[in-house]
């Protein structure tokens, strides 16, 4: 029965992986089979020929090396001295039992476990590529839902509980920022976005007191990160902002986590705007999402957290959840934030962020 299950939970997250992939134009490090066998050859071909190596030669050389085991199999691997540790590139088809092996060694380790783990013999498993992997653990599943009602119950008023999650983004860096913090509070759903250079505490604390000087700050703070990481922003904002008080809420429900939907709108929104400068898609990705219709709500997180829709930007929100077109002012507007003359600009962004959402609803739903 259990093999059953595994088999089960192999065949459902490769094909979300190869959804994944196949839906964005992926900047990572990634590899099937076929990309990995691929360059298994050329770099055995690069070092065959090293008194005529090319200048690409050499480059492919200074990123992969290839170890021959006993077996007479060839592993891909990162370049080495004879006293350093062998780390490993993976491909796609061989990814969830290295998972699945990490996740159950570490007791159903969380994302930055894993992570932190996974890191020490392997180079190119993403955090995206765990967090996927952890949306089929049922175990997980189950154990984040027993508390929901509790937490509900005891959480039940704005800004008591705000939760933080960072999408790693160090492969397409964009004038120094490498990572995309996102800060929800949990009640409303309502969310900010934060590019970040680093993911020091001193800089996300930085950013948490700009977001805490308009919304004010909650009670408590969760996060799917490490408890030295949360803890260490704690610190950092007493110091900062001493009369702040909040506290870390250690939880296991991660129902809300909204990471890889995220991560997933900016990369689209980078696509259909043919841009690499991924920092100005967050503000447009940021209000798509807020203002988009959530089924648990009821309403948009907009709406939740101000009472009204953004009357202003969008027509009347219908029953069903849908919306309408924006109107020529909405679009005018988006313009005008873009700083671009009207002439030069070939998509709206809002539209390209709503195009985003709609990919984004593939992934598996956060409440």
């Amino acid at each position: 029965m259990l093999q059953s299950i595994l088999k089960n939970s192999e065949q459902a997250f490769k094909a979300k992986i190869r959804e994944d992939r196949a839906s964005v134009n992926r900047l990572g490090t990634n590899l099937t089979l076929d990309e990995y066998k691929f360059i298994i050859s050329k770099v055995l071909k690069a070092k065959s020929n090293q008194d005529f190596q090319l200048p690409s030669d050499k480059t492919l050389l200074d990123k992969y090396d290839v170890l021959e085991l006993n077996n007479g199999a060839k592993e891909l691997i990162v370049p080495s001295n004879e006293t350093s540790k062998i780390i490993f590139y993976v491909h796609d088809d061989e990814l969830y039992k290295i998972l699945l092996d990490a996740h159950l060694h570490l007791k159903h380790g969380n994302c930055d476990e894993m992570l932190q783990y996974l890191n020490q013999s392997y180079k190119n498993i993403t955090y995206k590529d765990v967090s996927i992997f952890l949306s089929f653990c049922q175990d997980c599943q189950d154990k984040a839902t027993l508390d929901e009602k509790d937490l509900i119950e005891k959480y039940s008023h704005f800004n008591t509980v705000c939760q933080i999650e960072l999408i790693d983004f160090e492969s397409c860096e964009d004038n120094g920022y490498k990572f995309v913090m996102i800060y929800q509070e949990l009640l409303t759903k309502f969310v900010i976005l934060k590019p970040l250079k680093s993911y020091e505490s001193e800089e996300v604390a930085q950013n948490l007191i700009n977001i805490f000087g308009t919304l004010g700050p909650p009670i408590y703070l969760k996060s799917n990160k490490s408890d030295d990481f949360v803890e260490g922003i704690i610190s950092r904002l007493k110091v900062l902002w001493p009369p702040v008080k909040i506290e870390y809420l250690k939880s296991d429900r991660w129902d809300d986590l909204i990471g890889p939907e995220i991560e997933t709108m900016v990369r689209v929104w980078m696509t259909n705007n043919k841009k690499s400068q991924w920092s100005e898609g967050v503000r447009f990705v940021q209000l798509k999402k807020n203002t988009t219709f959530h089924s648990k709500l009821k309403k948009t997180p907009y709406e939740a957290l101000f009472k009204h829709p953004v009357e202003t930007l969008y027509p009347k929100m219908e029953k069903n959840g849908d919306t309408q077109e924006e109107s020529e002012d909405f679009q005018e507007i988006e313009m005008d934030v873009k700083e671009e003359p009207v002439d030069e600009i070939e998509n709206d962004p809002l539209e390209l962020a709503e195009e985003a959402l709609e990919i984004a609803k593939s992934e598996p739903e956060s409440d």
